[in-house]
């Protein structure tokens, strides 16, 4: 089939601490994504620390790498910046994560010369993984989520999904210092991080600030 014929699509994932890592894993190897996805993914990035402690030392992860490998096992621990890079790495090739609320495009590895691109959509406090469809009968399974690196359609289509979202005002808009109130359950929150958890632990995902 050819390109116009492929839609953009965003999967969804649990919202369960581990959605990045499912993200990476959905899009890097679809045929192989399963309950075990995000353990797997954070393996290969202790293991990846483990063999380059030079590379991966305090001053890169915040942290001893010790306690970072620690850190990164526990299943309630998200996954950011340092771990986008390291999969990148591994998998040798670009991950092009795409932030809903500011349309900003991070994408890991473009200094490589990687040959291709995966790309994931951010909402402020959760990932998903995009891929491309033949449509919405066909099954995800015939999901395309591997693109060549300099695919401007691809990119395009993508960017696009994300300011339709972006109008729909799907993202978290967080500040550090305010005040948020759950717009769900009227439950209010002093932090960031508190309302972060609360909205992966009940899928309350609609704040407002007081």
């Amino acid at each position: 089939m050819e390109e116009q014929q492929l839609y953009p699509i965003r999967r969804f994932v649990d919202s369960d601490h581990s959605c990045l890592f499912n993200s990476i894993a959905y899009v890097t190897d679809r045929s192989t994504f399963d309950a075990e996805s995000a353990l797997k993914m954070r393996q290969i990035i202790i293991d990846v620390i483990r063999q380059n402690p030079e590379k991966y030392n305090e001053a890169y992860l915040g942290r001893s790498n010790d306690d970072y490998i620690e850190y990164i096992l526990k299943p309630d621990t998200w996954g950011g910046a340092i771990e986008l890079q390291i999969l990148s790495e591994y998998f040798k090739m670009e991950i092009a994560s795409i932030d809903i609320k500011s349309l900003r495009i991070d994408c890991y590895g473009e200094t490589n010369n990687y040959y291709h691109r995966v790309y994931v959509l951010y909402n402020g406090i959760h990932y998903d993984p995009l891929a491309l469809s033949f449509g919405e009968t066909f099954s995800d399974e015939m999901d395309i989520t591997i693109v060549d690196h300099d695919d401007i359609n691809a990119f395009t289509k993508f960017t696009e999904l994300a300011k339709d979202y972006q109008s729909k005002g799907d993202f978290v808009d967080f500040t550090d210092k305010a005040v948020l109130k759950c717009a769900d359950c009227d439950d209010v929150f002093s932090d960031q991080m508190e309302a972060a958890v609360h909205a992966t632990n009940t899928n309350h995902w609609n704040f407002n600030e007081m």
